[in-house]
């Protein structure tokens, strides 16, 4: 029976990942990675939300090596941390003593390619089986491990399997045993560095197993990979369609701000609503509590298909080495499909998909009358309409890059005695951006108008709270690969397939600060 433990707020907790490892010089670096889901941590999984790190206490953050031992670094002198929109970044300035030249060779010849770090959680919360953390009190250290918190295989650590399916959510049990874990399969998390047993051959990963299955296709025949079997490997269909919209949603601008993902196998995703919160009143002892009768509704969701054919040559995709170009037509395939998916929940209303935020009616905006912003009160202001509408937090800012340029440029202004009087002028120097103002987002799915008769070009900035949003996504995704028109065409045609859709049931939870001039990026 698999011990499930659900972890509890304010205890320091373990995790590890692969290592975005890189050594440049004597500086190495890491990622402690957001929005990405973990392995299976032991009946649950886990995913960092954006920002979780953004208010953590770094006063006692260390780098070390195996959690041990003389620290390689001490924040805030020798390594540094930067919150981005991908995870917290942290780089370490190795000094020249043994140990931190040992792990910097290390590193360059590949046999450190695991990070760990302890974390204290403050807020979470849980949707069925899997971990959101919104918010980390404290970051203790950042490490380069031999050995992963967990046991787990290296290579199979991208392929972020799930679990079978569980009914019901994690309950609270004692932690097990570090013997338990190993010797359960199904309770190895994400991460781990394993001595490689050379005898053995070493269990493909899942895009390995999807790359090979679609180079194995033979001349004149179709197939569809989520029936395909390498060496008596079937690639299962869940385990496919998790690594494809994996793969998608690493591109997805939206999917980066902490949007919700809710898996499903049904044509239609449906859950009750609140329209108006319930009456409640002070009651004097033994009086009636007097009886309300909220108004219910329902709101669904319905995931529309993104399909994409690609066509390239049998002669290319045979002979063509690393990177192949099966490798490339399949990244390329999932950047579009994720741009695809943000512009049509950016502005959407496409005949055969779905409404994007700048269609819901229920919106609230503010109008900038083509102004070109000099400061970020518009931004203010519409935090201030979020948070008059009991929108909880927290929020994002999504602008498209001429507008996210043009505030980072933005110059403090100052009042100088001039000839006519008081004239305002820039100082050389950048305006500070309140710390209360949510993290921007760039994307160049924000659609620009351009001006006319002198005008200037506009564009949109939207404001939301991305826990109040919904991508709804179906598990049926695919690919399939056909050679059947091999023999006149000497073409190989690749297809890909998603259903997604996203939603709210509170679009006061949008705003659009809508025709903001958009100036062009120039020097």
């Amino acid at each position: 029976m698999t011990v499930v433990t659900k972890p509890t707020p304010g205890e320091v907790e373990e995790r590890s990942a692969p290592a975005e490892l890189t050594v440049e010089g004597n500086r190495l670096s890491g990622l402690i990675p957001y929005s990405v889901e973990s392995r299976d941590l032991g009946g649950w999984k886990e995913i960092i939300e954006p920002r979780a790190l953004a208010q953590a206490d770094l006063s006692d953050l260390v780098a070390t090596l195996n959690h041990a031992g003389v620290p390689l670094g001490r924040y805030d002198s020798t390594l540094t941390v930067e919150d981005r929109s991908d995870g917290l970044a942290w780089s370490v300035e190795l000094g020249d003593g043994p140990t931190a030249q040992d792990v910097r060779a290390a590193v360059t010849r590949g046999d450190l390619r695991e990070s760990s770090w302890r974390m204290v959680v403050s807020r979470d919360r849980w949707e069925g089986t899997t971990r959101h953390v919104e918010e980390i009190r404290a970051l203790k250290d950042v490490a380069v491990v031999t050995t992963g918190a967990y046991p787990a295989d290296s290579t199979r650590v991208e392929l972020r399997e799930h679990p079978t399916p569980t009914t019901t959510p994690p309950t609270p049990a004692d932690k097990p045993q570090e013997n338990e874990v190993e010797n359960n399969d199904r309770e190895k998390p994400r991460g781990g560095l394993t001595v490689e047993d050379r005898t053995a051959p070493a269990e493909a990963n899942i895009e390995t197993r999807v790359l090979d299955a679609m180079r194995a296709v033979p001349k004149g025949e179709s197939r569809d990979l989520t029936h395909a079997t390498i060496d008596s490997e079937p690639i299962e269909p869940p385990e496919l369609a998790t690594f494809l919209w994996d793969k998608l949603r690493e591109p997805s601008i939206l999917l980066a701000t902490g949007i919700p993902v809710i898996p499903t196998d049904r044509k239609k995703f449906t859950w009750p609503t609140l329209l108006s919160d319930i009456e409640v009143g002070f009651v004097g002892e033994l009086e009636p509590i007097p009886e309300d009768d909220p108004d219910l509704d329902e709101y669904s969701l319905e995931p529309k298909a993104i399909k994409g054919l690609a066509r390239g040559s049998s002669e290319a995709f045979e002979d063509s080495a690393d990177p192949s170009l099966m490798d490339i037509v399949q990244s390329s395939f999932f950047a579009s499909m994720a741009l695809k998916f943000d512009a049509e929940g950016i502005l959407g209303g496409s005949a055969k998909g779905f409404p994007g935020m700048l269609k819901w009616t229920g919106r609230q905006k503010l109008n900038a009358a083509e102004a070109l912003l000099d400061s970020y009160d518009a931004i203010i202001a519409g935090v201030g309409l979020l948070s008059a509408a009991n929108v909880p937090g927290p929020y994002v800012t999504l602008m498209h890059p001429r507008l996210a340029t043009h505030f980072e440029r933005l110059r403090m202004q100052g009042v100088v005695a001039g000839e006519e009087g008081p004239e305002l002028v820039q100082v050389n120097s950048p305006l500070p951006r309140p710390g209360s103002l949510p993290p921007t987002y760039a994307t160049s799915q924000l659609p620009i108008k351009a001006g006319t008769s002198g005008k200037p070009d506009t564009s949109s900035i939207v404001i939301y709270a991305p826990a109040q949003l919904a991508c709804v996504r179906r598990r049926d995704a695919h690919i399939e690969v056909s050679r059947e028109a091999e023999f006149d065409t000497d073409a190989v045609l690749v297809k890909g397939r998603a259903r997604a859709v996203l939603g709210t049931a509170h679009e006061e939870a949008v705003v659009e600060i809508e025709k903001v001039a958009t100036p062009a990026i120039t020097l």
